[in-house]
């Protein structure tokens, strides 16, 4: 997952789409950083962009409510950035259906904080793209 979303940041970086101060490198940092992690390594809350988890998972859940368009269809209309954000949103969420393979135990999750904090990112990525919805866009899933 390391190399693809490090192939993506780069990607979007020659084009622009980038730069150094963006909160945009913050998201890429981040998803870096996770794959790294020791396996028992305790995770802190995901806090990104100033929000943290709880704020994350309310805007993505609501996102008519913060950004005032439905939940987004993907489609060719919402551009080649946000299509690239979902691609690492995808795989996020990917990442985390794997967390919940690895560390399931008798008891449930092993690893309550990695499967938390995976979700939080898939969270935090879904709600980056309604930073980058081309202005007018209006198809909504519902």
């Amino acid at each position: 997952m390391n190399t693809k979303f490090l192939n993506q940041y780069s990607i979007l970086k020659k084009h622009s789409k980038i730069n150094q101060s963006s909160t945009q490198k913050t998201a890429f940092v981040k998803c870096s950083q996770l794959v790294l992690i020791p396996r028992d390594a305790p995770l802190e809350e995901l806090v990104l962009w100033g929000m943290g988890e709880e704020e994350l998972r309310e805007r993505s859940w609501h996102p008519q409510r913060w950004y005032g368009v439905g939940h987004v269809l993907m489609c060719a209309e919402v551009g080649s950035w946000a299509a690239e954000i979902d691609a690492l949103r995808t795989m996020a969420r990917e990442v985390e259906l794997c967390a919940c393979r690895a560390f399931d135990g008798p008891d449930g999750t092993t690893r309550p904080d990695m499967v938390r904090v995976l979700d939080r990112l898939s969270s935090a990525l879904y709600v980056l793209i309604y930073h980058h919805l081309p202005e007018g866009y209006d198809k909504t899933a519902f």
